[in-house]
């Protein structure tokens, strides 16, 4: 009986898991063809250094990036700032 039970806490749990991972990606993939979108609706053309400089490209190429890349400083910070290796040291990172 124990091990029913345990097998059944496992399918669900790992159901649970598999659904919430599956919206997650479904709502990543439709955010990237929303900004998909919009960027394909504006025509970047580049004739002119006002082109180039203008708040759009400066959000898109200049904002954003740097606001991500403070983003993934601060969590390396807040992670005692040692180097990950790979999946199993940002697990560990977060269960510590």
């Amino acid at each position: 009986m124990f091990i029913f039970k345990s097998i059944l806490s496992t399918l669900l749990v790992g159901s649970l898991i598999g659904s919430i991972t599956s919206i997650g990606v479904f709502c990543f993939l439709e955010l990237i063809k929303f900004f998909s979108s919009i960027i394909k609706k504006k025509k970047f053309l580049f004739e002119d250094i006002n082109t180039f400089l203008s708040f759009d490209i400066l959000i898109y190429v200049v904002i954003l990036p740097v606001i991500a890349g403070l983003l993934v400083g601060t969590l390396r910070k807040l992670g005692l700032g040692n180097r990950w290796h790979g999946p199993p040291d940002v697990i560990l990172s977060a269960h510590t």
